[in-house]
């Protein structure tokens, strides 16, 4: 059974182990200091919010939100990381994660009065793409390629989930 809860600031070391182990499987390397800084970063800022994936009494993977921009009380949001534990990859925790957390995301934000209308990340693996498609099968979904992903000189993808239309922005009179 998969328990999905906020995330707390004792979680960091946690969520950096897992990404170290995650990306350390996919090719990258990089320091349990270096991924505890950038998880912080993201994760506590006032706009971040993160998520823990938890089964079987084990923390599993973790998602990293960040509101990104705002349109009067419409909000774009940013999916910054999806984390999956390697040993538990294939089972639909990923997916279940992003749906849910995005669920409890939305409540929270209604409550500001607040609302999501478009989900976006930045993506270097084009076979990720796959990953979003199925997760919000259900939404329209625009992949745009990068050809010079950030300052990184590599490929890379915009995805945009479109939950709902663009809110029309006031035009002034004068």
């Amino acid at each position: 059974m998969l328990k999905i809860r906020k995330a707390e600031e004792i979680d960091v070391a946690e969520m950096a182990l897992l990404s170290q182990k995650a990306f350390s499987y996919e090719g990258a390397e990089f320091s349990l200091t270096e991924a505890e800084a950038w998880i912080h970063f993201w994760a506590s800022s006032e706009l971040g919010k993160g998520f823990m994936v938890e089964t079987e009494g084990r923390v599993v993977g973790f998602i990293i939100w960040h509101e990104e921009d705002r349109y009067g009380s419409e909000v774009i949001s940013r999916i910054i990381n999806v984390v999956v534990d390697p040993d538990y990859r294939k089972r639909g925790i990923g997916k279940k994660l992003m749906q849910e957390s995005l669920t409890i995301l939305r409540q929270e934000y209604k409550n500001e009065a607040k609302d999501i209308y478009q989900i976006i990340a930045f993506l270097d693996e084009e076979k990720v793409i796959k990953f979003y498609q199925k997760a919000f099968s259900k939404k329209r979904i625009e992949v745009t390629e990068l050809p010079h992903f950030w300052a990184l000189g590599v490929k890379g993808w915009l995805v945009r989930v479109i939950l709902r239309p663009r809110p029309k922005k006031n035009k002034k009179r004068g």
